[in-house]
């Protein structure tokens, strides 16, 4: 990000490796830009940062966001950012991400002739 004035929600998401213009935001800056990207670059911008980061980035937020930010990671990732949180977030972390995979599974487009079988 060379130009200070640009938009970095543009940046993060039209950059090649996202978690390299991540990396070059304030701290306040990543998590408001972080919630301000469509989810199909949230999720890029997860796989792209390396445990370490995303770890750090998500000791920042309130567990509502972490399970935001985590239900974008495969699961090894997931589990692992989980087992360095302290217990009490880890919990709360945890009982949104309960959540937030119930709601996806209940929002999957499933047609009755799929489960039926009827044509």
């Amino acid at each position: 990000m060379d130009d200070p004035t640009a938009d970095p929600q543009q940046a993060v998401a039209t950059a090649s490796t996202p978690a390299a213009e991540f990396r070059e935001l304030s701290r306040s800056r990543q998590r408001e830009a972080f919630f301000q990207l469509p989810e199909t670059i949230q999720q890029c911008l997860v796989a792209d940062l390396d445990r370490e980061e995303l770890r750090g980035f998500v000791r920042r937020l309130d567990p509502d966001e972490v399970a935001d930010v985590l239900g974008l990671a495969d699961e090894a990732v997931r589990e692992d950012v989980l087992r360095q949180l302290d217990a009490d977030r880890r919990e709360r972390a945890s009982t949104g991400l309960i959540a937030f995979t119930l709601v996806s599974y209940r929002c999957l487009p499933v047609s009755v002739r799929t489960i039926t079988g009827n044509k």
